[in-house]
């Protein structure tokens, strides 16, 4: 599904506070070139442990090149703006050269880590644009966001036990 760079709407947002990122399709040009690797590390980063208010059902393949299927979205904050871009985005950079707005890039590099105090409060600002085909009230949002680092929680504590079990020897 294609929505322009810097468009004022996609797939789970919209309004003039959102601007929809890398959301690329077969047959339409987009920007090429070379990409801070800190900009994909923080991605991958937010990818993995973002918060997302809604699962939107189905994969997405690669119209480019039908090697890779995602199905999250990327939500980054800025101090005006929610940045939404499709997973699929840290393929096109890595696969197809895409070269996401320098604005973009800035507001990841900007961006609190996941499940921190300050990611919370930087997305509970953008409350009234995730209300496309799902309102989100602000009870919602915290019951979301407060099992959403339950969760992280939870699978952080995971990998320390398989950590120390993994060290266990007889």
């Amino acid at each position: 599904m294609h929505y322009p760079d810097l468009g004022t709407e996609c797939q789970i947002a919209r309004g003039p506070r959102v601007r929809a990122v890398g959301w690329l399709a077969a047959g339409l040009d987009f920007g090429c070139g070379e990409i801070d690797g800190k900009v994909v590390e923080v991605l991958t980063h937010l990818r993995e442990e973002g918060w997302v208010h809604i699962a939107m059902p189905g994969i997405h393949e690669c119209e480019l090149c039908h090697q890779a299927r995602e199905a999250r979205n990327i939500l980054v904050p800025s101090r005006d703006v929610l940045y939404v871009a499709p997973a699929m985005v840290i393929h096109y950079i890595a696969e197809h050269a895409y070269l996401p707005p320098s604005e973009f890039c800035a507001a990841v590099l900007g961006c609190p880590a996941p499940t921190t105090d300050a990611y919370y409060e930087e997305l509970r600002r953008f409350i009234d644009v995730y209300s496309v085909g799902h309102p989100v009230t602000a009870a919602d949002f915290d019951r979301s966001t407060r099992a959403h680092r339950e969760w992280r929680e939870q699978i952080a504590a995971n990998r320390r036990a398989d950590a120390e079990r993994k060290r266990f020897t007889w």
